[in-house]
């Protein structure tokens, strides 16, 4: 069975909820190439290293646009509550399904968690 990976969107929200315009898509290289991934041909293309992290995670499911991830972001703010030590300036946008997909679809905000 293969595990899904996610593609994962950085999203940088106002302080009004709604997202700016500058996002940023991330893949997951398959295990396969992460010794010594391809060197991309696209000089906008990057190959980062991203440490280990923590994040708080809501699940959901449905075809999932800008709308459905600040309800569910705004969700999560509201479970986590005032005190929960997360970033607030940015959060992580996932899906794990393609466009074709029409049901029992998964999709995930996250959130990372600030440590002390």
């Amino acid at each position: 069975m293969i595990t899904p990976v996610p593609i994962i969107f950085t999203v940088f929200p106002r302080d009004d909820g709604s997202l700016n315009r500058r996002l940023v898509a991330a893949l997951c290289i398959p295990s396969s190439f992460q010794i010594s991934p391809p060197t991309p041909t696209d000089s906008s293309i990057r190959i980062e290293d991203r440490p280990g992290m923590t994040v708080y995670v809501l699940r959901f499911g449905g075809f999932a646009g800008e709308s459905a991830f600040r309800a569910e972001a705004s969700r999560l703010t509201c479970t986590l509550g005032d005190s929960a030590p997360f970033q607030r300036k940015q959060y992580l946008c996932c899906s794990y399904d393609p466009p074709i997909k029409p049901y029992s679809r998964r999709n995930e905000v996250w959130f990372l968690r600030d440590e002390p």
